[in-house]
């Protein structure tokens, strides 16, 4: 048996545009400007600490612990009003459930958001507290192979027993510095950019571009 390791935003829920909208939407209210292209192209794959380190060193902004939880409230406040499941993501993980591969998120987000993007989409029912994992497990966050290495760990498989679904670069550069097989994945709203899939394909990686795309190099890296 194999184990997946899903990304979340961007891969199993289509939620990295909405969220990158929200979360500069409240960094102009304290002056800090930046576009969503600009914020997809820095931000997408990091964790929320990496993130609001690199713009106070950028800046001089000083977050404080009230703000950063007032904006992650509203960020994920709209997740539960905008957020579905990538296409054809619930047929897929229903076959592979369905041939007995074990499957596990591991994702930059807070288990809160997890859960919350999960639930919303219906995607829940293919996860469960024991195989949902989170940056908030570990010490350092993608793309530090620490997150992928725990998941492993936690689900019982060798690294090299284990394939990573990820869209962003960080995720890949922790896939492969954790010596797991791993494929990019393009399905996602915020990955129509051409400098996205340039970028994405200087690794050398299987590449989908949608879900069903994704299910023919799953089954052909599975047997």
């Amino acid at each position: 048996m194999t184990c997946i390791i899903f990304d979340c935003d961007g891969v199993l829920v289509d939620s990295e545009i909405i969220t990158t909208k929200y979360f500069i939407k409240h960094l102009h209210d304290i002056g800090y400007d930046i576009s969503i292209e600009d914020a997809i192209k820095r931000f997408t794959g990091l964790s929320d600490k990496i993130v609001y380190e690199a713009i106070s060193k950028e800046t001089g902004i000083l977050f404080t612990p009230e703000q950063i939880d007032y904006i992650q409230n509203q960020v994920h406040h709209s997740l539960h009003t905008e957020v579905s499941a990538i296409t054809g993501m619930p047929e897929l993980l229903a076959i592979l459930e369905r041939n007995s591969n074990q499957l596990c998120v591991a994702s930059s987000g807070t288990l809160d958001k997890i859960n919350k993007s999960l639930n919303v989409t219906g995607l829940i029912s293919y996860f469960h507290d024991q195989n949902i994992f989170s940056v908030q497990n570990v010490h350092k966050g993608k793309p530090a192979p620490d997150l992928f290495l725990f998941a492993a760990k936690k689900m019982g498989y060798a690294p090299k027993e284990c394939i990573v679904v990820e869209d962003s670069l960080a995720g890949i550069e922790a896939a492969i510095a954790a010596n797991m097989r791993v494929i990019g994945f393009l399905g996602g709203s915020h990955a129509h950019y051409d400098w996205y899939k340039i970028k994405m394909s200087t690794y050398n990686i299987a590449i989908a571009q949608n879900s069903v795309e994704l299910s023919k190099i799953l089954s052909e890296f599975i047997e």
